[in-house]
C-alpha cells in the first residue's frame, strides 16, 4: 500500500531528528529501576 512509505518517513523523520544519546538515557532510566525485579523474577 502507498500510505506504507509516508507512515514509516513520517515516523524515521522525529527518530532520526531525536539524539539518539537522549533515546538511550531514557531506557537506561526506565531499564535501571526494573533490574532488581527482573534479576529476582528470573
Amino acid at each position: 500500500p502507498p500510505n506504507i512509505p509516508s507512515s514509516l518517513a513520517t515516523w524515521r523523520t522525529p527518530v532520526k531528528s531525536f539524539p539518539l544519546t537522549a533515546v538511550l538515557n531514557t531506557m537506561a532510566l526506565i531499564l535501571l529501576p526494573l533490574t532488581p525485579t527482573i534479576v529476582n523474577l528470573m
